[in-house]
């Protein structure tokens, strides 16, 4: 059995520029909201075992958990300033091996690129793979693939929430 691949998607609706963006309907009346476009166009992925959604203990957010279960998907809830805490808590209740790092806010968000970079990641077994360390591809399909370990490095020389 190989390594256990999951997209952890984090979600929250306090976000400070436009508050429950992720619940917004796209187009405006579909009845389709952001998150559920991203979590079906990640379900497309040939490569992702498993999609989480990371959100917080915030009620607020419990729309976040309900459109979770309706799509058929897991669901951790954890810290609302820790983004770093909530990753690694959520991967490591899941013993998830390889974490694809994927905003909830990105409904353009490219399945075969969300499998190219996890092709690249296993192919050079990096620590760490991205798309957009130089910026070649557009905002709104950043992928980002990091080991556990080396997530749990990074939560556990992390000193500030910010981190």
């Amino acid at each position: 059995m190989g390594a256990k691949i999951a997209a952890i998607v984090q979600a929250r609706t306090a976000s400070t520029r436009l508050p429950k963006k992720v619940l917004l309907e796209l187009p405006y009346g579909s009845g389709i909201t952001v998150l559920e476009q991203v979590i079906r166009r990640l379900k497309k992925s040939k490569l992702l075992d498993e999609i989480i959604v990371a959100t917080t203990t915030s009620s607020k957010d419990d729309p976040i958990v309900e459109i979770s279960k309706v799509e058929g998907i897991k669901y951790f809830r954890g810290s609302e300033k820790n983004v770093l805490e909530r990753y690694y808590l959520c991967a490591k209740e899941n013993k998830v091996d390889i974490v694809v790092r994927v905003t909830s806010d990105c409904p353009c968000v490219d399945w075969n690129i969300v499998d190219m970079v996890i092709e690249k990641h296993l192919q050079a077994k990096a620590d760490y793979t991205s798309n957009t360390i130089r910026r070649t591809f557009p905002h709104g399909l950043d992928v980002e693939v990091v080991s556990f370990k080396a997530l749990e490095k990074a939560y556990c020389k992390a000193s500030e929430d910010f981190e």
